[in-house]
């Protein structure tokens, strides 16, 4: 099936994550929504998933922590929203 804009969710360790993106070679458009004082995977990780997947935009979530989308549900759904141009 072919993605334009769907949503895309990848697992994994920071280091089995390259080679998870290597062999996926995403394509589609990623949103990836981080936390900015996320101390469990940290900011710099998601920076690094952010250069390994070439059509990715890294909208961080300021004062977030892990889990955005229930700490700071509007300003996730804002990201999605924005992204999907909605």
């Amino acid at each position: 099936q072919g993605t334009t804009r769907h949503q895309r969710v990848i697992t994994g360790t920071l280091e089995t994550l390259p080679g998870i993106l290597e062999k996926t070679k995403v394509k589609a458009p990623t949103l990836i929504i981080w936390g900015s004082q996320d101390k469990t995977t940290p900011l710099s990780d998601g920076q690094i998933m952010h250069r390994l997947i070439k059509n990715s935009t890294l909208h961080t979530i300021a004062a977030a922590r892990h889990s955005p989308q229930f700490t700071h549900p509007q300003l996730v759904v804002q990201s999605i929203r924005q992204f999907l141009d909605l």
